[in-house]
């Protein structure tokens, strides 16, 4: 099975209640205390719901955090930096307790390379021959510099990648729609009757 996320379940969920209802019933209620406004605002907490579904990537979360995101009025270019500031606040942590510390591996996030260091095609859910998914404390303690030295589209580093797959695809829109109107101009302008 390549995947066990389907996005319309999503709109099932409330039906969870109906096996465990007194159950459901104490986590809703408890769950929207937590992400009411207290220290922080409701939208900070739903950045952060987000964050910590990206970071232990689980599709559910991310597509209903997502959405909870938008209707509160929350860009998706403010949630992708939102993300990028809590992963950089969080490896800066972590390589803080990671350099006085003997580790020889430590889980990577999203394998998306093979053994040979190549990208696999974007959206690929097969991955044959995948790279191992540890990373080596020399290449955590490097993700900070490879962050803030991310151009924000694409970046390799020996043994990782960072994209950002959304304004990539924003990218390759605007220069499609760029030559389209490029090839209609110039087709516009061979027809055009030349006068002398």
């Amino acid at each position: 099975m390549p995947s066990y996320y389907l996005s319309e379940d999503l709109s099932r969920f409330g039906d969870m209640g109906r096996t465990v209802p007194q159950q459901h019933d104490l986590f809703m209620k408890w769950y929207g205390k937590v992400m009411e406004k207290g220290a922080l605002d409701e939208r900070t907490k739903k950045l952060i719901a987000l964050a910590v579904a990206y970071a232990i990537q689980e599709p559910y979360c991310i597509d209903s955090y997502s959405s909870a995101c938008a209707e509160a009025g929350i860009t998706p270019d403010r949630q992708w930096n939102a993300l990028g500031e809590i992963a950089s606040a969080v490896l800066d942590r972590f390589t803080l307790v990671l350099g006085d510390r003997p580790v020889s591996h430590v889980l990577g996030a999203h394998i998306e390379l093979d053994a040979n260091g190549e990208l696999f095609r974007s959206g690929s859910q097969h991955h044959p021959n995948e790279r191992a998914l540890a990373l080596t404390k020399a290449d955590v303690l490097g993700l900070p510099q490879a962050l803030a030295d991310f151009n924000g589209f694409y970046s390799t580093h020996a043994n990782y990648v960072i994209t950002n797959p959304k304004r990539n695809l924003l990218v390759v829109a605007i220069g499609a729609v760029l030559l389209l109107v490029a090839l209609v101009w110039g087709w516009r302008r061979m027809r055009k009757p030349k006068q002398s």
